[in-house]
């Protein structure tokens, strides 16, 4: 390791270079809370902190690291993400930020959320030139976990066993994202067809299906908290709202997306990895303000913002079916993890909530105001 830093890092070169370098006072500090990696903090005396990222068995299956790696280094000199140093073997080096990361609880406070919402809204305005925009990377991405997930469950008689005890069924939400897909697509093509036709409630839906870089990882443990700012006190006088103050990390699944899902995946976090969707997942009113909060921060995109009840339902009904593709991606990302990752975590029973929140969101989202599609 202190060979690689020597090599990427020149203040560090100089560092190890230094014949007064005690390789005894060196802290490795194993950090906490990831489920795709193992990453340590460095520490020597009054030096740069560095994160060091070391990649999880079998991750390359579900994530590009070339793409990712060009957005974590675009962004980093956007100042929209930590100091990137590079990459070697099977890892990254990072820049430390001195913030906290948040806890699910935290993220919907009355003082947090607008901050959220505001750093979503401004990350969602960034591009990177070397991505196609076109291109949106929702579904193929799904499409791929099925892949792992079905040869997983063809080569692995206990983990088939146990997904069965689970009403797991692979072959009936293949068919559910088929519909989502078709839905999609269809309502994409007549809200384009409507042009200045529009009326608010489909201007609300354009925006949430408008492609937009985006985050769509966006759990407890990828947003940070600067460290300035206190732990909220939800038993406290409300103050002056706040929008700066968070950084969000982590792009290992970022690319171009619909903005809505991004929000919806957002707010399904709010359930942690516990996953008590059915009272976690925020109210209608919740989920208006922090749509609020972010088209602040979108007031430079070439959509139309009305800001009227129509269109945020409009945003909200669209984000809210978002949901249910949410609940796929990460459902069937966790079944085909069950397979292949080292690291102690019961994904396939995080697999089963998904999906059992797919079910219960699937009666409540409906779209019905698109039904005639």
């Amino acid at each position: 390791m202190l060979s690689i830093l020597k090599e990427m890092i020149p203040s560090w070169s100089e560092l190890l270079s230094d014949s007064s370098f005690d390789e005894s006072k060196l802290v490795i500090q194993p950090m906490t809370g990831g489920i795709t990696n193992v990453v340590y903090l460095l520490q020597y005396g009054d030096n740069d902190r560095l994160i060091v990222r070391l990649y999880g068995c079998s991750t390359e299956l579900f994530i590009n690291r070339d793409v990712e790696n060009i957005i974590f280094s675009s962004l980093s000199k956007q100042n929209r993400a930590p100091t990137y140093y590079g990459i070697f073997n099977n890892g990254r080096i990072e820049g430390y930020i001195s913030a906290r990361a948040l806890t699910p609880e935290l993220m919907y406070e009355a003082s947090i959320y607008p901050r959220i919402a505001t750093a979503l809204g401004l990350f969602h305005s960034q591009h990177i030139d070397e991505l196609d925009r076109a291109t949106v990377l929702l579904w193929d991405k799904i499409n791929s976990f099925f892949t792992i997930a079905l040869d997983v469950m063809a080569t692995n008689s206990a983990l088939r066993e146990r997904a069965a005890s689970y009403n797991i069924n692979l072959a009936n939400m293949q068919a559910e994202m088929d519909h989502m897909v078709k839905r999609i697509s269809n309502l994409s093509e007549y809200i384009k067809s409507r042009g200045k036709g529009t009326d608010a409630y489909e201007a609300g839906a354009a925006f949430a299906l408008d492609i937009s870089l985006c985050h769509n990882d966006l759990l407890c443990g990828n947003i940070l908290l600067d460290k300035s700012i206190p732990t909220p006190d939800s038993s406290a006088a409300p103050t002056e709202i706040q929008t700066d103050g968070i950084t969000l990390i982590d792009f290992e699944y970022t690319g171009y997306n619909y903005r809505g899902f991004d929000i919806a995946n957002h707010f399904c976090e709010y359930s942690g990895f516990d996953f008590d969707i059915k009272n976690k997942f925020p109210s209608k009113s919740s989920r208006v303000d922090f749509i609020r909060y972010y088209l602040k921060a979108c007031a430079s995109s070439a959509l139309v913002v009305q800001e009227c009840d129509s269109f945020y339902e409009g945003f909200d009904d669209i984000l809210c079916y978002f949901a249910l593709a949410s609940h796929l991606y990460w459902g069937t990302w966790a079944i085909a993890q069950a397979g292949v990752s080292s690291i102690d975590f019961d994904y396939l029973f995080y697999g089963k909530q998904r999906y059992e929140g797919f079910e219960h969101h699937k009666t409540l989202f409906l779209l019905d105001k698109f039904d005639f599609l």
